[in-house]
């Protein structure tokens, strides 16, 4: 039963973990693409 609730702890963790990074990376690549395509669209 510890081996069972320390793997679903390990899933939950990993599950937040990838879900922060992805939102994080999503966040600063939405940034960065904004930053460069807004000179172009608004010369």
């Amino acid at each position: 039963m510890q081996g069972w609730g320390q793997a679903l702890w390990h899933s939950y963790v990993y599950e937040n973990f990838f879900c922060i990074v992805f939102k994080v990376h999503r966040k600063t690549f939405d940034l960065e693409d904004y930053g460069h395509s807004t000179p172009v669209d608004n010369p």
